[in-house]
């Protein structure tokens, strides 16, 4: 999942690609349509579409209405359940049941739904600011592996009640539901928890959330800081620093330490500890030994792990992924083997060393404003020395415009799936695709890969709308892909469909399976 604003390059294209199966119906409106040979006449739900050789399409519901509505996160349960937040505004139907509609308070309301494994809507939460003006999202969400419960995340502005007694906030809250989306609690998350120095923080904002095997939640959010005075947090005055958090089950927070980074990924392993992938500037000191980016202030990527109890110290070897260009990472899939297991998805430019082998980004094109490259690293434990990371294998995919990583997963088998947008002539195993778009969009792809690295498969779907968004994959236990984002007017489908939005921007959740390289719908 993907969250870089300019926080490593203001002129970069963050703009992701995403894909819709179809927009169903605003109320008192005609459906939507399907063109071609996918034409649905009622806006339901759509299963087991044929498509290319190898990708089919098993199940879809979009989140559809007047307005903008947007995803922030999705998730599954050990049951192949899929959970979804986001945000919304004015009326929105949030699947096939009669009684879906919804109306937002007057400004942004935060969704909570749950679907089942076939993407039939089974139930949904609603929540928002009391005075129907400010704008609150729905970011998040982790599932308890052991209690099967739901953890948000979620930006709140005013009064707003998660199912309890409620409470005024500006800033992050995370509240704990169970799987039929029963409130157990909510708090807000706030600076003035935090022993000093760390209550010089300021305007938190909920980044990434995980639930350990042992039922802690970790939670990392964006904040700013006064410097003078005070012990120094991050790494310049006035940015934008990350802080982690952890709390108990039910609820107590057990730490918040600011880590001096920026766009960070977060996953857990069994033991309970923290995995965190991201970018830094500079000399960053991560516990006793310190990483200089290669190129001054330009940022690199990077890998480390935290201890399950102890937030100031790295207990392994970070991992600096960088060059001479602006590198950074984007998501982070961790498996918990013997030795772990972490892949990482970021993008790049120039060469880069990711431990061994170095990679070069296509030298992009001098009429294009900025390029990068999407690479897909995959890193193991050193046998004998716990807790030590190597580089298994590296991948690099691009042309010379703007290319992506988006989100990537691994199934127990591991198994990696990964999303991301790409312009121009790009191969990702399966020889090149030709995206429909040069400048300022692209296509999306999707593609599955061993765990040695070899391709599965990989399919393009046609960028032709503008505004378009990946936010996350999962991989349920059948292999089969949830990839869910935004999208905006219409798009083509490697089934042969085009969808038509409502002319706002729309949400699309879609199910498929790929098991082979296919092909651009439209040529």
């Amino acid at each position: 999942m993907i969250d870089l604003g300019n926080e490593i390059r203001s002129s970069f294209v963050w703009t992701l690609v995403g894909a819709c199966l179809f927009a169903a119906p605003v109320r008192g409106a005609e459906p939507s349509s399907i063109l071609g040979a996918n034409r649905l006449q009622d806006g339901s739900r759509m299963n087991k579409l044929p498509g290319p050789t190898g990708f089919s399409i098993l199940a879809s519901n979009p989140i559809v209405g007047i307005g903008i509505q947007r995803v922030g996160d999705i998730a599954l349960d050990a049951q192949g359940n899929l959970y979804v937040t986001g945000s919304f505004e004015g009326q929105v139907k949030l699947g096939n049941l009669v009684d879906a509609w919804v109306t937002s308070t007057g400004g942004t309301d935060i969704f909570l739904a749950k679907y089942r494994p076939n993407g039939d809507l089974w139930v949904y939460r609603t929540f928002g600011s009391a005075n129907g003006l400010n704008n609150d999202h729905g970011l998040h969400l982790a599932i308890d592996p052991v209690s099967g419960d739901v953890v948000l995340a979620a930006n709140v502005e005013g009064h707003v009640s998660f199912g309890g007694a409620g409470f005024g906030h500006f800033g992050t809250a995370i509240a704990k539901f169970d799987a039929s989306l029963n409130h157990i609690w909510s708090l807000p998350v706030s600076e003035l928890q935090f022993q000093s120095p760390v209550n010089q923080g300021r305007d938190l904002k909920a980044d990434r959330l995980a639930v350990s095997p042992s039922q802690e939640i970790f939670l990392t959010t964006k904040f700013e800081f006064w410097s003078e005075g005070a012990t120094r947090m991050s790494s310049s005055d006035w940015e934008l620093d990350t802080m982690i958090l952890k709390y108990s089950s039910a609820g107590d927070l057990l730490y918040a330490y600011p880590l001096g980074v920026q766009n960070i990924s977060l996953a857990t392993d069994e033991s309970g500890s923290p995995w965190l992938a991201g970018s830094f500037r500079g000399l960053k000191r991560f516990g006793v030994s310190g990483l200089v980016s290669s190129n001054g202030n330009v940022p690199d990527a990077f890998l480390g792990r935290l201890a399950s109890n102890e937030p100031v110290y790295y207990t392994d070897n970070v991992l600096d992924i960088g060059g001479s260009g602006f590198d950074g990472s984007s998501d982070l899939a961790v498996r918990s083997t013997p030795d772990h297991q972490a892949v990482v998805l970021g993008q790049f430019e120039n060469t880069v060393d990711f431990g061994g082998v170095e990679l070069s980004a296509v030298p992009y094109d001098p009429d294009f404003p900025t390029a990068s490259d999407i690479f897909l690293a995959k890193y193991v434990g050193v046998p004998g020395q716990p807790g030590r990371m190597q580089l298994s294998w590296a991948k690099s995919f691009g042309a010379e415009y703007v290319d992506l990583g988006a989100a990537v997963a691994e199934d127990t088998s591991g198994t990696i799936v990964m999303a991301g947008i790409y312009q121009g002539l790009v191969d990702f195993g399966c020889g090149e695709f030709q995206s429909s778009l040069n400048f300022n969009q692209g296509d999306i792809v999707i593609a599955k890969y061993s765990a040695a690295g070899d391709v599965i498969g990989a399919v393009d779907i046609d960028g032709s709308s503008t505004n378009n968004v990946v936010t996350d994959v999962v991989v349920d236990g059948s292999g089969a892909i949830w990839i869910a984002g935004t999208f905006e007017n219409q798009m083509s489908l490697p089934t042969g469909g085009v969808i038509l939005g409502q002319g706002g921007e729309d949400i699309y959740l879609l199910k498929v399976q790929l098991t082979g390289c296919g092909t651009r719908a439209v040529q």
